[in-house]
């Protein structure tokens, strides 16, 4: 694994639901998936590197577990060490300017890890830089810590128990900013 740093992120690539083996290798590209029959095909979604240790090997990733509706968070509610599990990638997307400044994040929970690692990015490079993160949960008790620096500032809306997009909280929030 060659890190990208910032808010990279990998494509996990999982057993066919109901089967424990990988149907691909480490040759694995997305035209031999198109080539498989779709009982072969691994399920997966993209996930973002919440933190990389190279000397010891290990890779922290954040899964948002909900019940059996997908194929990731159903894998992830049982996920036992030795289970076989396919990374592609890395990929990175978040390349501001070298002159920004100031960074404006809006995330729910799926964005949590990727909004962490941006920031541990950006003060790292400027620990003056100004942060500010919109961020939606559903209830107090999904809060996280964001990393925290001089000028990291953090606005939480609850959706208060409807489904995620349910309600423009994270669009009227950014509306009713001062920029």
């Amino acid at each position: 694994f060659e890190s990208l740093g910032g808010d990279e992120f990998l494509y996990v690539l999982l057993p066919p639901r109901g089967r424990d083996e990988l149907t691909v290798d480490v040759d694995f590209n997305w035209q031999q998936y198109e080539e498989m029959p779709e009982a072969e095909r691994p399920e997966g979604a993209y996930y973002s590197v919440r933190a990389w240790r190279p000397v010891e090997r290990e890779l922290d990733m954040w899964f948002v577990l909900h019940g059996d509706e997908g194929a990731s968070s159903a894998w992830a509610m049982r996920a036992e060490p030795g289970q076989p599990v396919a990374l592609w990638g890395p990929r990175r997307a978040f390349d501001p300017p070298e002159a920004t400044g100031s960074y404006l994040l809006v995330t729910d929970e799926t964005g949590f890890g990727a909004v962490c690692a941006v920031i541990d990015d950006v003060l790292a490079v400027d620990a003056a830089a100004v942060v500010t993160v919109i961020a939606e949960v559903d209830g107090t008790e999904n809060r996280i810590e964001f990393p925290a620096g001089a000028n990291v500032s953090v606005a939480w809306f609850d959706r208060e128990g409807a489904p995620p997009g349910g309600r423009p909280l994270l669009v009227d929030a950014v509306s009713d900013l001062d920029i």
